[in-house]
């Protein structure tokens, strides 16, 4: 494995009781699935993990959220 992210659901992110009980830092918050996964990704290329190709599901290519035009920019050396 070579990163991981709680997925913190809407309800529980706005339940503060909840969260205390599971332990879960209030820097975590709610993120929609293909913002986490262009997070993940961008973390893992800055890390300099090399990779030939990258898969995702169709939930990661959402408006705003493209991770095509993440690697794009990746590849002209835009970030």
């Amino acid at each position: 494995m070579i990163d991981r992210e709680l997925y913190l659901p809407k309800s529980w992110a706005a339940d503060p009781e909840r969260r205390a009980r599971a332990a879960i830092p209030e820097e975590v918050a709610f993120a929609i699935e293909p913002a986490m996964a262009r997070a993940t990704l961008e973390r893992t290329l800055v890390a300099g993990v090399p990779a030939r190709w990258i898969t995702a599901g169709e939930a990661c290519d959402v408006p705003g959220h493209h991770l095509r035009s993440v690697l794009r920019r990746r590849a002209a050396g835009r970030w």
